[in-house]
């Protein structure tokens, strides 16, 4: 049995239709400073798994959906059949419970955010227990900060800062109260018990967390950098098997440009503490980003995105890679790194589950490849094939946003619209409108050039 200084990484398998699940142990145990691998159900390989040696916890959440059932029972054996008959081999090669029926009885078909307060804290705690957390730090400590995290909503303030980056919106502004209110509550908890070092890191998150939003708001930092920095470096040092930190670290000089060189220096020395960098994927995307930033560091930039996407490939490192093929001319690879990100989405698309990201994704897909197109192809015919394919694709995604039901079970019904409406705001399809009216134009389509001409600005939300 592991205990929990050595417990670093833990993996949730799901399936797509119980993403909010995923969503709701996953941000708990980030805010408590654990990596979080994530695996969807219809992939997951137990024998793989157990051969990388790399995650030392996993949390089964067991599909409530009857159709995702069915998906599920067509993979092949070794991929998901029977969890029961896997839970032995697991736990003799000292890991921990595979699986964990994590609703009370009788709620089976719930959403997690939907059971009562009481019932969601007990969960965790619950969920802690089961993957030996609680072997060294109180019950009462873990309650207090699930309480924390429940309270303050920040499983869906924290999915929303990844949903919607960069930019001001009601989502960020949602965010940054909630999580200034979480920062002042672990401040005060910490003052009340004498078990810090998770509760240390939860409050260096949500700082990091509130100098993000401030960014993506164009105002200042609310923590200095700085100080934040040199307090996950006291944290390490006591910890010094805690790599987190040094992650935490890095993300801490996001808000300072002149500081590249001391985020890619922490995060690498996040990567070099550990047996196995299958989880770090996340990092070496930062580190790219860090190199990117520097005109004179793309080959690095580049090279980072790519050790990121051959660890996990996620929407981002592939979408990063996508861009560098384009930027060099080489549009086959750019369109096989593309595609790759319209293939993903084939089974949350069929079941309405597609959030925010991967419904943004797939816009900018089609976007850039109606650009590429438009600007790159010398063959006239194919050129405004492509163009305007791609061009209705993209509005054909942006318009997916209304039959997501993702929206409703994340925000509520009450709160679905607005959430819909920010990624409309995020989607503006007034350079597709324009490519289209081009593209009709010079095939001598000329009304249709001209209703999407004036459809440019027209649409509320662009």
């Amino acid at each position: 049995m592991k205990y929990m200084q050595d417990l670093k990484a833990i993996k949730i398998i799901h399936g797509i239709s119980d993403r909010i699940d995923f969503l709701f142990l996953a941000e708990f145990l980030r805010l408590c400073g654990f990596y979080v691998g994530e695996q969807k159900l219809s992939s997951f390989s137990p024998g793989k798994e157990l051969d990388s040696g790399c995650f030392d916890a996993y949390i089964y959440v067991p599909p409530k959906d009857e159709i995702w059932k069915e998906v599920s029972i067509r993979q092949k054996d070794d991929g998901i059949r029977n969890f029961e008959a896997l839970q032995e081999r697991f736990l003799s090669a000292d890991f921990h419970e595979i699986r964990m029926d994590i609703l009370p009885d009788g709620e089976n078909n719930r959403e997690i955010k939907d059971i009562s307060v009481s019932d969601r804290k007990k969960l965790l705690v619950k969920c802690l227990d089961k993957i030996g957390l609680t072997d060294r730090v109180r019950d009462d400590v873990w309650s207090a900060l699930a309480d924390i995290y429940i309270k303050n909503d920040l499983m869906i303030h924290s999915s929303s800062l990844q949903y919607y980056p960069m930019r001001e919106s009601a989502a960020i502004q949602n965010a940054e109260k909630l999580f200034l209110q979480a920062y002042t509550q672990i401040t005060e908890l910490l003052a009340a018990v004498k078990i810090q070092k998770h509760l240390r890191y939860a409050q260096l998150w949500c700082a990091v967390k509130i100098n993000s939003i401030r960014k993506f708001q164009k105002k200042m930092a609310e923590f200095p950098p700085l100080e934040l920095a040199e307090k996950c470096i006291k944290l390490y040092k006591e910890y010094p098997d805690f790599s987190n930190v040094k992650v935490l670290e890095g993300l801490c000089y996001e808000h300072s440009e002149d500081k590249a060189s001391e985020a890619i220096y922490a995060f690498k020395h996040a990567l070099n503490m550990e047996r196995s960098n299958c989880y770090a994927t996340a990092i070496y995307y930062w580190i790219g980003k860090r190199y990117e930033a520097y005109n004179t560091k793309k080959k690095e930039a580049e090279e980072y995105y790519f050790k990121a996407y051959r660890s996990m490939p996620k929407f981002r490192n592939i979408y990063k890679l996508a861009v560098f093929a384009k930027g060099r001319a080489d549009f086959e690879t750019t369109q096989k790194y593309f595609t790759e990100i319209i293939d993903v989405l084939v089974e949350p698309k069929k079941l309405n589950m597609l959030d925010p990201l991967e419904l943004e994704y797939a816009f900018k897909v089609y976007q850039q490849m109606c650009h590429m197109y438009y600007d790159k192809c010398s063959d006239r015919r194919s050129k405004y094939e492509k163009v305007i394919y791609y061009a209705q694709a993209a509005i054909g995604a942006r318009e997916l946003i209304d039959f997501s039901i993702f929206y409703d079970r994340l925000y509520g019904e009450e709160n679905a619209e607005l959430y819909r409406n920010i990624s409309k705001e995020r989607m503006s399809l007034d350079s597709i409108y324009l490519m289209l009216s081009h593209s009709y134009h010079d095939v001598k389509e000329y009304d249709i050039a001209e209703k999407y001409k004036n459809l440019i600005a027209k649409d509320g939300y662009d």
